[in-house]
């Protein structure tokens, strides 16, 4: 605890897993924490406050979580520290985690975080907190880039997956306060707004008025006044309508990058994972997203070795990739998740080697695709938001959401649009040469 004008000064650490649904889970949990006259520090030795924001998708996180647990045990033993618990936690493993954390909170009783830390820590300040989640403050980590809930929770129950019992069944927010959040957020000088939800595309404002759907929703947020990007994840094959392909075609404001999880490319696998669509309706999807949005980039995410994946099946995934041409997958080896349909329904019966030996193979695919895909950039002028500035370069992203390096440039440039020229292509990016700013107004 560090000393300010005489007046002790609580420091926090956090550790967040996961999504970006828990990354913006955690900027709420900041702005709470600095209300409260906290200082956050990413030493986590200086600490007095650990917060985990937990992450229950994978077993990977979890472990994670118990490898510091041990060395947060060791620091309890130097210094008053406090740990808390809070995210994506299915009950299995609130109850291995719950006995080795000071607090448990879930992130739905987020206001209640004042009077939890009042019980195990002296000189808590009292603030008002609306009851509201969506309505809670948020300390943006970037000056220049957002993340905006529109929902919470998951309806879908796909086999596999921990959402739904961990955040619940879906609750939309309604769509005056998002407007009203992201209004102010461009009039602050925002240049990235990135709508989130579990399956953001299923959006149901519950209002009566106005906006009736994600598709609605886009359209009018596009309508802003102001020079920024729109983007939103993550999305669902199935809600995903025409209306809302024709209003991303219409909208300069929206970037052409989608992100639409395909999981496998076998139909029996998708049977079992409970998905509800086919390989064929998938790829159907696909073409017609394509054809209506020209140079759009479509990134997915597919599970290897799920429960009864035979190597057929592998080979329909492999397969299904090469027609769809994806920009760029995210893939990880199915663990099981206990208190999931799956774990409760299908055998885990694929040996670690085997998912290993599948996901290179897969991943070498991707790689091949994604340089093949990037090289077709070269010479073509994009968009790109600058990120960072080291030292003789810049980094950033195009409105295609590919990572690109530009040399030269001034740190003046960090969150402004520019509008290089691609000079070279490798798989997981572009390197650029820097021209003038680019409007899109």
């Amino acid at each position: 605890m560090k000393q300010f004008n005489n007046k002790a000064i609580k420091q926090y650490y956090t550790l967040t897993l996961g999504c970006q649904m828990n990354k913006l889970d955690a900027e709420k949990i900041d702005a709470l924490l600095q209300k409260m006259n906290f200082k956050l520090t990413s030493n986590e030795r200086e600490a007095d406050l650990i917060i985990v924001l937990a992450c229950s998708v994978r077993q990977s996180a979890i472990d994670r979580i118990h490898g510091r647990i041990k060395r947060w045990k060791q620091l309890k033993k130097e210094k008053p520290l406090i740990t808390l618990l809070t995210g994506c936690v299915l009950p299995a493993d609130r109850k291995g985690l719950g006995k080795q954390f000071d607090i448990l909170l879930d992130m739905q009783e987020l206001r209640t975080l004042p009077e939890k830390l009042r019980q195990k820590m002296k000189d808590i300040e009292d603030i008002f907190l609306e009851s509201d989640y969506f309505k809670l403050p948020t300390k943006h980590e970037s000056a220049f880039q957002a993340f905006v809930p529109i929902s919470n929770g998951c309806n879908k129950f796909c086999t596999y997956c921990a959402v739904p019992y961990t955040r619940g069944r879906e609750i939309s927010r309604p769509a005056s306060q998002i407007i009203q959040e992201v209004e102010e957020l461009i009039k602050n000088g925002y240049k990235e707004i990135t709508l989130l939800g579990q399956t953001v595309n299923s959006y149901k404002n519950p209002e009566k008025e106005g906006v009736k759907n994600f598709a609605d929703l886009l359209k009018r947020l596009a309508e802003i006044k102001g020079d920024f990007w729109l983007r939103f994840l993550s999305s669902h094959p199935l809600d995903f309508s025409d209306k809302l392909i024709a209003v991303i075609a219409q909208e300069k404001k929206i970037c052409p990058h989608l992100h639409l999880p395909v999981q496998s490319g076998s139909n029996a696998v998708l049977k079992r994972m409970l998905r509800k669509y086919t390989r064929e309706e998938y790829l159907k999807l696909i073409k017609k997203i394509k054809q209506r949005i020209p140079g759009v980039a479509i990134t997915t995410d597919i599970i290897v070795g799920f429960c009864g994946e035979t190597e057929a099946d592998f080979g329909k995934t492999l397969d299904l990739y090469r027609q769809a041409e994806f920009d760029l997958a995210y893939l990880a080896q199915y663990s099981v998740r206990a208190g999931t349909q799956a774990a409760k329904r299908f055998k885990d019966d694929l040996p670690k080697a085997e998912k290993r030996r599948r996901e290179k193979i897969l991943n070498d695919l991707v790689a091949k695709i994604a340089l093949k895909k990037n090289e077709a950039l070269v010479g073509k002028k994009v968009s790109v938001l600058i990120e960072a500035n080291k030292k003789s370069f810049l980094l950033g992203k195009t409105d295609s959401s590919k990572a690109i390096r530009l040399n030269g440039g001034s740190k003046a440039l960090v969150g402004e649009f520019v509008y290089p020229t691609v000079t070279k292509a490798l798989a997981w990016g572009l390197e650029g040469a820097l021209k003038k700013k680019r409007s899109l107004n």
